[in-house]
């Protein structure tokens, strides 16, 4: 079952891979009449990652007829000088890779007598149409950027960039097809960084894999948008539920949107910057309070030492794209409930009991096979562990102690032949372990197996790490126990 399982995806991945790949022969054209003993050039355009080296064949009437060339660089352009020798009549190029992962066709054209060519095909092109030079786009709008796309398939994908002079500003689209001739740009939102007020700006389009391009004759303008109001960010805390959230006041007459935030958690989180979106519901300058995110699951006590803070920031539309009166005070620094990496150990089992709960007295069953000596039982002992952090893993170790009376460590056999018994505390056993938020289970268990004497003592579970996290008594669990047969 794993392996059908296995090759299913792999042939899914395999597939996914070559639909993003394509060659598209743009020359011979359909119809195009190529007279004998002339040159011509072939061309093609390569989408996607493929081989460096393609071989080009010629097909009359659909049945293979020569070589073209066996060996060249795909570079999607071919000089032939159309043999003398070949009949006249329907004829297809073909290009393909020297894998043969990738094929592409002509459309059907004519080898014809000397004279009869026809007029060559203009070469494929793009044409900028809007905004190409002078105008003035109000920042925060919505606008439709415009082009011409000519003698090529329409499945081109063609993408959009923006400048500012020479400076590439950011990507608008990628992968658009050809013929859409049309993108909707919400001025401010893409690219995500803030865009100055000003002229100098500039659109570029291209063909994917090709030269083909075109970018606005002149600069345009990005103008201010008129501010209506005013948004402001109060506060950011915490409630006792564990719940990050955010008191807002506008000064809109009203203000239904979505708007974009961006939450900054400390500098050791693994996702340390992440965007999310905020419906604004104002029918009225006015303050409301926003619930964002859980920052702790819902079955940590969250009274007493157990909560650890955190700093955390919040930006509200972080991209300006709302026109406010003051962009400056949309932003909140906040120490906040929640650590990165907060390990708790939740049961010990050791043998053939559990302790559930920290102090709770066990007693642990064993038979002959499991003593290697007279006063030593050989016993399984599993941690489990959970995280009620949101960091994905952290690099520890389990340590298993046994504490109280237990023979000495250079024990000698007293007079009465017994052993001589000294309070102290020793490490077991210790096993290292990648513990947090794995496949999105915050629960682990870690297994080891060592010899324990077989004294009335208390047995210890500590996770120990380094770096930052909640270093609290919660990553120790100890609880005594007794042994017998």
């Amino acid at each position: 079952m794993k392996k059908a399982f296995f090759i299913f995806w792999l042939g899914f991945i395999l597939a996914t891979i070559l639909a993003a790949q394509s060659i598209q022969v743009t020359s011979p054209a359909a119809g195009a009449v190529w007279p004998l003993n002339s040159t011509q050039t072939i061309t093609w355009i390569k989408s996607g990652t493929m081989n460096d080296r393609v071989f080009i064949r010629l097909f009359k009437d659909g049945e293979p007829d020569q070589y073209i060339s066996e060996n060249t660089e795909n570079d999607e352009s071919f000089p032939w000088t159309v043999p003398g020798t070949l009949a006249v009549g329907n004829y297809t190029v073909r290009v393909r890779t020297f894998d043969r992962a990738v094929t592409g066709d002509s459309a059907i054209f004519t080898i014809g007598e000397a004279g009869e060519a026809s007029s060559p095909p203009d070469r494929p092109s793009l044409r900028v149409l809007w905004p190409n030079g002078g105008e003035t786009i109000e920042y925060g709008s919505s606008v439709k950027i415009r082009w011409a796309a000519s003698n090529m398939p329409g499945a081109s994908p063609v993408d959009i960039s923006l400048f500012r002079g020479r400076d590439e500003v950011g990507t608008l689209a990628k992968g658009l097809r050809a013929d859409s001739g049309a993108f909707a740009w919400a001025v401010g939102k893409i690219p995500p960084s803030k865009l100055d007020p000003g002229d100098g700006y500039l659109v570029r389009l291209r063909v994917r894999g090709t030269a083909i391009s075109d970018g606005s004759d002149r600069p345009f303008a990005l103008a201010a948008r008129p501010a209506a109001g005013d948004l402001e960010l109060l506060r950011l805390r915490c409630d006792e539920s564990g719940n990050v959230a955010i008191d807002v006041r506008s000064t809109f007459p009203s203000l239904n949107r979505q708007v974009t935030y961006e939450i900054e958690r400390p500098r050791w989180a693994p996702t340390r910057v992440e965007r999310s979106t905020l419906d604004l519901d104002f029918d009225a300058p006015g303050e409301k309070t926003y619930i964002l995110e859980r920052i702790l699951p819902t079955d940590l006590d969250m009274r007493g030492n157990d909560i650890i803070h955190s700093d955390y920031r919040i930006v509200l539309d972080p991209d300006n794209v709302l026109a406010e009166a003051n962009e400056n005070n949309n932003r909140k620094d906040a120490a906040l409930c929640g650590h990165p990496f907060f390990p708790v150990i939740e049961a010990v089992t050791i043998g053939d009991s559990t302790a559930h709960t920290r102090n709770q007295a066990v007693t642990v069953h064993y038979g002959a096979r499991t003593q290697p000596s007279a006063n030593e039982v050989l016993l399984t002992i599993s941690v489990q562990l959970r995280n009620y952090g949101y960091a994905q893993h952290a690099q520890g170790e389990v340590l298993i102690r046994q504490i109280g009376n237990q023979p000495q460590s250079t024990a000698a056999t007293g007079s009465g032949g017994g052993t001589p018994l000294q309070y102290r505390e020793r490490i077991v056993i210790s096993k290292s372990a990648l513990f947090g938020n794995q496949e999105g289970s915050r629960t682990q268990r870690v297994t080891m197996t060592s010899t324990f004497y077989m004294y009335p003592t208390d047995i210890e579970a500590e996770f120990v790490w380094e770096g930052p996290g909640a270093h609290t008594y919660m990553a120790k669990f100890r609880f005594p126990v007794e042994f017998t047969e």
